[in-house]
C-alpha cells in the first residue's frame, strides 16, 4: 500500500474536484477506444480497404455498408441498398462490390459514393464473390450456384457451376484463368474462365469445404474443411497432392504465406497450424481460448494475425514460430481481418459491431504536398484554419487546412510578392516588388484596395491595430496606412538603407534596415524616438521579447544584440556565429532564443544568462527559417540545402529530417494548432508535415524493428500489464485531453513505471485542464509518486529541460510546499537560478528583491526605483538570481497566503534556509516592514500607557492615559475583527488570537473600571490590573520579533521555555521531597516548609538553629536542589542555545513569515488579485566558501543527507534487480516444469 500525504494539500485545485479525475478516465477510455470505428448496429462480417487505402469499406449483419476515412478514423458515408445481411465485399479500381443475403450483388461508385448497378439472379443469399479486372464478377450463393456477371452489360448472369449444397468459398488465379468454388457438398469445382468450360471436380473431403487459396506459384490449390483436414491439390493433374492432418476439430480459415512454402490454417480446436508444404513439417500455435474465426498475413509473411471467438487477436511471429503479442479491444468474436500499408496496419471487424485499427508501428503522418503556384513560394501566413501562400508568380493562394485544398487565388500584383500580414479580421495585406500594398477580403476572395506610395519593393508589413498598418520598403521609408480611409497616414524617414523588417511593441514601432541601424518610432506622434547603432552590417531580423522589455537583433556582421527598451541602451552583444545571422526565433517568452546563420548552424541562447546554451549542426547550407512548437520543446529549421530538420531542444538532438523539397526552403510555419509544419520552397510547392499522429507523437525516424504493437503496449502500460517502457512513447499524448503516460502513472500511483518513464525523458506536459503529473500525484495523495517526480526534476542536469518542467509547475507550487515530501528542500533550492557575479554600479541597499513578468532582466531595469534607500558604496560584485517559474505572490492574494501558510506549517524546515524562501520572505518583509513596525510602535505606546496608569496617580494624566489605552485597544480589536472576517472559523485555530482577545477585553474592562472608579487602582481592582498587565506584556513580546536585533533572543526564550519544562518537573519533585522530609523534624506547615525549600535554591537559608538531623537533610538538599539542579539548568539553557543557534535562520524566517501572513490575511480585498510573475534577487557576492561553524555543520548535515539518499537509491535498485531475477527464475522454473510434463505425457502415451 502506497504512503499517503500528510494533511490536505493547500495548493491550487480544480474548481470541480472530480474534473481532473474525469479528464484522466476519459482520456484513458479514449485511448482504449482510439482505434475503434463504431457505426454498425450489428455484427461486422467483412472489411476491405479501397481507394489506395485511404478508405475502408465494412459490411454488417445490419445490411449496411459504411465507408470510413482511415486518416481520421471517421465515417465518410453510409451505403444503403441491401435488404439482408452483407456477407462479402470486393474492390477493384474505383468500384466496390457487395454481396448480401438478399440475393443481390451491388456495384458502388466510390468517387460518387453512389449505387451503380444491382445484379439480381440468385435465388438465395450471396456468400462469396470475386472481381475480375476484365469487368466480370463471380458470385457464389446459398442457392448452390456460381454465376459469372458482365459488369459492362446489364444482362443476366451465366451459371458456371452447380453444387449440391450452398457455395461457401471462391478462389481466383492471378491470371484470371481459373475460378474455383467450394461447397457444403464437400466438393470443389474448377472452371476455366478463358475457355468457359468446366475443368474438374475435386472430391476427397468428408465435410463442408470452408476455404480455398492458391499457392504463390499457382501450381497448387489448398482447401480446408469441416473434416478437420487441409488438402493440397495439383493444378496440373487436378488430383489430390497431399492431406494435412493435425487439427482435432473443423478447419475454418486458411492463409498462404507469401514467398515461402508455408500454409496457415485455423480451426475450431482453438489452434493455428503452420504447415511446410515443402518439408512436411507442422507447427502448432497455441494461445487462443476459443475457435479461430479469421486470419491475415502481415508484412509479406513476417507475421500472422489470427482472430478468435475469444475476442482476442494474436500476432504470431512466423520466423520464430511463436506468439508475438495479444491485441485486446474487442468484446466479441473477431469475424474478419485485413491489412493496409503493406501489412503494417491491421484492421479487424467483430461481432461486437465495432471495427478496430491496429498500427503495428509508431504512427507517422504522411507528408501532404499542395501546389498552385507557377513560381517560387516566398512567404506563408497562417490565420485560423487557413494558410496563405505568396509567390514570385505575383499571386496569393488561400488553402483550407481542413480540406487540404486551395479555396481561392488572389491576383492583382504585377511582380513577386515579398510579404504577407493579416491586417485585421478577414483582411489580408500583401507587399510586392511592384511597390504596392494590397488589401484582400479573405471571405470574398477579392481585392479591397491598392495602397500606393513606396517607390520600390515592399519588404515587410506590420499590423498596428484594426485601423492602421505599417509597411517597410526598399525606398528606405516606413509608411503608415489608414485602413478605414484606405490612404497613407504618414511617411517615416530616418533610415539610409532599405527597411527589411518591422516589430510592434507598446505604442512604438521598431524598424531594421540595411544601414545597420534599428529605429524606434513613436506611434502617438509618428516621430523618431531612438536609433540603435552598433551593428556593422545589415540588420536582417529583429524580435521584441520579454513582455516588450527587450529587443533582439540579428545582423550580417554575425552578431546578435540585446537592446533594453526601457533604458533604450545596448544590453549585450551575443557572439557565436561566424557568418550572417538570418533569422531569430524567441522560445518560452524570450528566456531563450534560437538563431540561424549562413554558417549552417543554429544556436540556442540563454538570454537570461546572456550566453550560448548549445549549438545545433547538421545543415549543409544557409539556415534561413526557424519555427518552434511543442511548448518550446521542438524547433524546426529550414535551409538552403533543401531540407527541414526538427530538433529536440531538451536533448539538443535532431529527431527528424525532411528531405522532400528539391529547391531552397524560403518559409516555414507551424499551422493549425500545431497540427502541421508548412514549408514553402522555390520548387513551387508547399509541403505539410504532420506534427501529430494518433497520440500526437513528434514525427521521428524509427531505427530497428518495432517489437510490439504500439497500441497494445500503450494499453498494457495503462493497465499495468507490463513492466517494460519504450522511449517511443515519450512524446505521445491522448488528444484532445493532452494526457500522457506521466499523468497516467502518477494518477494510478504506478511508481515503478513513473520512474522508468522519467528516466526515458517522457515529456512533462500539462493536460488540457492545466494539470501536471505533480498535481495529479498530490491529488491522489501519493507521496511515493510525488517524491519520484520532485527528485527527478530537482536533480536534472539539463537546465533547458529543467526550466521547462519548472515553468509548468507554477500552478502546483502551493500543493508541493503543502505536502510532506522529503524533496521540498531540494525543490526550493532548485527554484532559484543564480548567475555569475559581476562588478556593477548599483546604488541600492542589498539584498534587493523585485518582481517582473519578464523572464530576463538587467540591473538598469531597477536602478530607477526610487523607493529603495541608496547605499553608500555603489561599486559592488553582485550576484543576480530569479525564480525558475512564475507564481502569484501578490500581497493578500489567495496564492500568496497559501504559499506562506504552507511554508510556515512545513515539517521540512531545511526549505526555510533556501535562497528561494529567503528571497520570497525578504521581498515581502520589505513590502510590509513599515506596516508591521507601525503596529509594533502602537503596541509599545499601549504598553507605555498601561505602565503610566499603574504608576501615576494624577487624575488628569490617568484620564488621558485611560482614554489612550481604550483607543489603542479599539485599533487592536478592529484588526482582530478584520482577521476574523478574512479567516472565518480558521481564526479560532490559533491560540495567539485567544490571548489577543483576552488582552483586548481585559484592557476594555480595566479602562472602564478605572474611569468609573474615579481614576485610581483600588485593592478590589488589583487582580484585574495584574491580569491585564500580564497579558499585555506577554502579547507585546511580538514587538521584539519585528526587529532583527531582538528576534533571535525571543526565539531562544521560547526554545528554553519548551526544553525546561521537564527540568521543572524534576525540580518540583526535589523541592517537595526536601520540604516534606524537613517538615518531619519541625512543626512547620506545608507552605512555610515549601518556602524554606525554595529559598534554599535561591541561597537564602538559616542553619543556626538546625539540629544534627536537620543538618544532614540540609546537606543532601543543598547537593540535589542547589548544586545539581542549577548546573543542570545551565546545561539545558546552553544546549537550547546551541540548538536554536543551529536552526536560528529557519526560526527567524518562520517568525517573519508569521508576521507577514498575519498582515496578508487581513487584506481580503486582494484575494483575487495578482498575476504570476518572476521573483528576482540581487545580493552581494560573498565568495564560495563559508567558514562559520554553523555553515560547516550545515554542510556536514547536507553531506550526510546525500549519502543516505544514495544508499537508499542503491538499495532500491538492488531490490528491484533481485525481484526481476526472482521473477525470471520462477518463469524459467515454470517453463522447465511444463517441458517435463510434456515429456512425461509423451513417455506415458
Amino acid at each position: 500500500m502506497s504512503k499517503m500525504l500528510s494533511g490536505v494539500p493547500l495548493g491550487s485545485k480544480p474548481d470541480d474536484p472530480g474534473k481532473s479525475e474525469r479528464e484522466i478516465d476519459e482520456a484513458i477510455e479514449n485511448a482504449r477506444n482510439l482505434n475503434k470505428l463504431k457505426g454498425h448496429l450489428d455484427q461486422v462480417t467483412c472489411v476491405v480497404p479501397c481507394q489506395n487505402e485511404r478508405l475502408l469499406a465494412s459490411g454488417s449483419v445490419d445490411g449496411k455498408i459504411i465507408i470510413w476515412r482511415l486518416a481520421s478514423y471517421t465515417q465518410d458515408c453510409l451505403l444503403e441498398g441491401h435488404s439482408g445481411k452483407v456477407r462479402c465485399l470486393e474492390v477493384i479500381n474505383n468500384f466496390l462490390v457487395s454481396g448480401s443475403d438478399d440475393g443481390t450483388a451491388i456495384i458502388w461508385q466510390l468517387k460518387k459514393r453512389s449505387q451503380e448497378t444491382v445484379f439480381r439472379g440468385h435465388e438465395a443469399g450471396i456468400r462469396c464473390l470475386k472481381m475480375l479486372e476484365e469487368g466480370y464478377l463471380v458470385t457464389g450463393s446459398y442457392d448452390k450456384t456460381v454465376r459469372l456477371w458482365n459488369l459492362n452489360q446489364d444482362s443476366e448472369s451465366k451459371v458456371l457451376a452447380v453444387h449440391g449444397e450452398p457455395v461457401k468459398c471462391l478462389a481466383l488465379t492471378k491470371s484470371m484463368k481459373y475460378v474455383v468454388s467450394g461447397s457444403s457438398d464437400k466438393t470443389i469445382i474448377i472452371w476455366d474462365l478463358q475457355k468457359s468450360l468446366h475443368k474438374a471436380t475435386l472430391t476427397g473431403h468428408s465435410g463442408k469445404v470452408r476455404g480455398l487459396e492458391f499457392t504463390g506459384d499457382e501450381r497448387h490449390l489448398v482447401s480446408v474443411s469441416d473434416d478437420k483436414t487441409a488438402r493440397v491439390w495439383s493444378m496440373e493433374s487436378f488430383q489430390e497432392h497431399s492431406v494435412l492432418r493435425g487439427h482435432t476439430e473443423a478447419v475454418r480459415c486458411l492463409k498462404i504465406i507469401p514467398s515461402s512454402s508455408y500454409v496457415a490454417t485455423g480451426s475450431l480446436d482453438k489452434t493455428v497450424i503452420l504447415w511446410d508444404l515443402a518439408g512436411g513439417e507442422e507447427t502448432v500455435l497455441k494461445g487462443h481460448s476459443n475457435r479461430i474465426l479469421s486470419m491475415e498475413v502481415l508484412e509479406k509473411g513476417k507475421y500472422l494475425a489470427s482472430g478468435s471467438r475469444d475476442s482476442d487477436i494474436i500476432l504470431w511471429d512466423l520466423r520464430k514460430k511463436e506468439l508475438k503479442t495479444v491485441l485486446k479491444g474487442h468484446s466479441a468474436g473477431v469475424e474478419c481481418l485485413t491489412s493496409v500499408e503493406k501489412g503494417k496496419t491491421l484492421i479487424s471487424g467483430a461481432w461486437d459491431t465495432n471495427i478496430r485499427i491496429w498500427n503495428l508501428y509508431p504512427p507517422v503522418q504522411k507528408e501532404i504536398v499542395i501546389q498552385n503556384h507557377s513560381s517560387k513560394v516566398n512567404c506563408l501566413l497562417n490565420f485560423g484554419r487557413y494558410l496563405a501562400s505568396a509567390s514570385a508568380d505575383s499571386t496569393i493562394s488561400i488553402w483550407s487546412i481542413d480540406e487540404m485544398r486551395c479555396v481561392g487565388t488572389l491576383e492583382g500584383h504585377q511582380k513577386a510578392i515579398k510579404s504577407l500580414a493579416l491586417a485585421k479580421e478577414n483582411l489580408l495585406a500583401s507587399g510586392s516588388s511592384d511597390g504596392t500594398v494590397r488589401l484582400w477580403n479573405v471571405e470574398a476572395k477579392q481585392e479591397e484596395a491598392v495602397l500606393e506610395g513606396h517607390s520600390g519593393k515592399v519588404w515587410c508589413l506590420a499590423p498596428i491595430n484594426d485601423k492602421y498598418l505599417a509597411s517597410g520598403g526598399h525606398d528606405k521609408t516606413v509608411r503608415i496606412w489608414n485602413l478605414f480611409e484606405l490612404s497613407q497616414e504618414a511617411v517615416l524617414e530616418g533610415h539610409s538603407g532599405p527597411v527589411w523588417c518591422l516589430e510592434l511593441f507598446r505604442e512604438n514601432l521598431a524598424s531594421a534596415s540595411w544601414d545597420g541601424t534599428i529605429v524606434i518610432w513613436s506611434l502617438r506622434t509618428l516621430t523618431l524616438e531612438t536609433v540603435f547603432r552598433g551593428h556593422l552590417s545589415v540588420v536582417r531580423c529583429i524580435k521584441v521579447i520579454a513582455e516588450d522589455n527587450y529587443l533582439v537583433s540579428g545582423s550580417s556582421d554575425g552578431t546578435l544584440r540585446l537592446w533594453n527598451l526601457n533604458s533604450r541602451e545596448l544590453d549585450t552583444v551575443l557572439e557565436g556565429h561566424t557568418e550572417e545571422v538570418n533569422v531569430i526565433e524567441p522560445i518560452r517568452g524570450g528566456k531563450y532564443l534560437a538563431s540561424g546563420s549562413d554558417d549552417k548552424s543554429v544556436i540556442v541562447w540563454n538570454l537570461d544568462q546572456r550566453k550560448e546554451l548549445f549549438r545545433l549542426e547538421g545543415h549543409t547550407n544557409w539556415v534561413r527559417n526557424l519555427a518552434t512548437f511543442g511548448e518550446g520543446k521542438y524547433l524546426a529549421s529550414g535551409a538552403w540545402d533543401n531540407t527541414v530538420r526538427i530538433w529536440d531542444l531538451e536533448s539538443a538532438k535532431e529527431v527528424s529530417l525532411l528531405e522532400s523539397h528539391s529547391e531552397t526552403i524560403w518559409s516555414l510555419k507551424v499551422i493549425g494548432d500545431e497540427e502541421y509544419l508548412a514549408s514553402g520552397s522555390w520548387d513551387k510547392t508547399i509541403r505539410l508535415t504532420g506534427l501529430r499522429s494518433v497520440y500526437s507523437g513528434i514525427i521521428s525516424r524509427v531505427s530497428g524493428e518495432w517489437e510490439l504493437s504500439y497500441f497494445v503496449l500503450f494499453q498494457n502500460l495503462i493497465s499495468k500489464n507490463t513492466k517494460d517502457y519504450f522511449e517511443q512513447f515519450n512524446s505521445f499524448s491522448i488528444l484532445p485531453y493532452r494526457v500522457n503516460l506521466l499523468h497516467i502513472f502518477a494518477y494510478y500511483d504506478n511508481s515503478t513505471m513513473l520512474s522508468k518513464a522519467l528516466k526515458e525523458n517522457c515529456d512533462f506536459i500539462l493536460t488540457s485542464n492545466k494539470r501536471s503529473p505533480i498535481s495529479l500525484a498530490i491529488q491522489k495523495n501519493s507521496l511515493i509518486s510525488l517524491n519520484i517526480l520532485l527528485e527527478h526534476i530537482t536533480e536534472m542536469k539539463n537546465s533547458y529541460q529543467q526550466d521547462n518542467i519548472f515553468a509548468k509547475s507554477g500552478e502546483d507550487l502551493e500543493s508541493i510546499l503543502s505536502s510532506n515530501s522529503e524533496f521540498i528542500p531540494q525543490f526550493c533550492k532548485a527554484m532559484i537560478i543564480k548567475f555569475e557575479p559581476k562588478i556593477v554600479h548599483f546604488p541600492k541597499r542589498l539584498p534587493y528583491y523585485f518582481s517582473t513578468n519578464s523572464p530576463i532582466s538587467s540591473i538598469s531595469d531597477i536602478t530607477s526605483d526610487s523607493g529603495v534607500q541608496e547605499s553608500l558604496d555603489t561599486s559592488k560584485s553582485l550576484v543576480k538570481g530569479h525564480s525558475r517559474l512564475k507564481f502569484n505572490f501578490f500581497e493578500g492574494s489567495e496564492n500568496s497566503i497559501a504559499i506562506l501558510r504552507a511554508l510556515v506549517e512545513t515539517e521540512r524546515t531545511e526549505a526555510l534556509r533556501t535562497e528561494f524562501v529567503q528571497a520570497l520572505v525578504g521581498y515581502k518583509w520589505n513590502k510590509f516592514f513599515r506596516i508591521i513596525a507601525t503596529f509594533a510602535f502602537i503596541d509599545i505606546l499601549d504598553l507605555i500607557t498601561l505602565i503610566g496608569i499603574v504608576f501615576f496617580n494624577d487624575e488628569f494624566i490617568l484620564q488621558i492615559l485611560t482614554i489612550l489605552l481604550l483607543v489603542f485597544n479599539m485599533i487592536f480589536f478592529m484588526i482582530e475583527v478584520l482577521q476574523f472576517v478574512s479567516l472565518g472559523k480558521k481564526y479560532f485555530r490559533d491560540l495567539q488570537n485567544y490571548i489577543d482577545l483576552l488582552k483586548i477585553f481585559g484592557c476594555f474592562s480595566f479602562g472602564t473600571y478605572v474611569l468609573v472608579d474615579g481614576f485610581g487602582i483600588t485593592n478590589s481592582s488589583h487582580w484585574l490590573t495584574f491580569l491585564v498587565t500580564l497579558l499585555s506584556f506577554l502579547q507585546s513580546l511580538v514587538i521584539f520579533q519585528v526587529f532583527d536585533q531582538t528576534r533571535h533572543y525571543i526565539g531562544l526564550i521560547e526554545a528554553v521555555t519548551v526544553d525546561i519544562v521537564p527540568f521543572f518537573v524534576i525540580l518540583i519533585y526535589f523541592v517537595l521531597g526536601y520540604c516534606t522530609v524537613m517538615a518531619t523534624t519541625n512543626d512547620l506547615n506545608f507552605v512555610d516548609s515549601f518556602k524554606g525549600a525554595y529559598e534554599l535554591i535561591l541561597g537564602d537559608f538559616d542553619t543556626s538553629n538546625m539540629s544534627d538531623l536537620q543538618w544532614l537533610i540540609f546537606f543532601f538538599g543543598a547537593i540535589f536542589n542547589v548544586i545539581m539542579t542549577l548546573n543542570l539548568l545551565i546545561s539545558i539553557i546552553s544546549e537550547s542555545f546551541d540548538k536554536i543557534s543551529f536552526t536560528s535562520k529557519e526560526a527567524e524566517t518562520r517568525t517573519r513569515m508569521e508576521l507577514i501572513l498575519e498582515v496578508e490575511e487581513c487584506m481580503f480585498w486582494n484575494r483575487q488579485k495578482g498575476i504570476p510573475t518572476y521573483l528576482y534577487l540581487l545580493k552581494e557576492y560573498e565568495g564560495e566558501e563559508e567558514t562559520s561553524w554553523e555553515s560547516r555543520i550545515r554542510k556536514l548535515f547536507d553531506f550526510t543527507y546525500e549519502i543516505r539518499n544514495t544508499i537508499n537509491k542503491r538499495f532500491d535498485a538492488l531490490n528491484q534487480e533481485l525481484t526481476a531475477q526472482k521473477s525470471a527464475s520462477e518463469k524459467q522454473m515454470q517453463e522447465l516444469q511444463q517441458k517435463l510434463q510434456e515429456i512425461t505425457q509423451i513417455l506415458t502415451s
